[in-house]
């Protein structure tokens, strides 16, 4: 990556919110945590962010409802779906562009950051700003 990317990552888990930001800040990327959408939104109210990652199950809103509003609001979000208790069609179809299934292997998620659909929505951002 040539810039730090901003990650919010959204779970009612504290321990996966620390792996996650744990993890991703060892691979460059500026990560903040909240546990739930609510939270989400007020931090995005005040805090841009680059990517979204988001868990289905939790208190307030689900995860789906989250990444709708999300898509609605902030259309330059790339969005990450993660969860053990739903299909993947249901966040994709709310506006995720991407889905992992609880548990997944870090090495996937990261994958994610350096797959093709991520680095055109990087690119479609960088043309947008210039």
């Amino acid at each position: 990556m040539t810039e730090q990317r901003t990650v919010l990552v959204v779970d009612d888990n504290e321990a996966v919110i620390e792996l996650l930001k744990e993890f991703l800040h060892i691979e460059g990327f500026i990560v903040h945590g909240v546990n739930n959408g609510r939270q989400a939104l007020d931090f995005l109210q005040k805090q841009h962010c680059d990517v979204v990652i988001s868990d289905y199950v939790m208190p307030e809103l689900n995860g789906a409802e989250l990444v709708a509003i999300l898509r609605e609001r902030y259309p330059h979000l790339f969005i990450i779906g993660i969860s053990a208790y739903c299909e993947a069609g249901e966040l994709l179809r709310a506006g995720a562009q991407a889905f992992l299934s609880k548990p997944f292997r870090l090495h996937d998620l990261l994958s994610l950051f350096q797959n093709g659909e991520y680095r055109r929505h990087v690119e479609r951002l960088n043309k947008f700003n210039e």
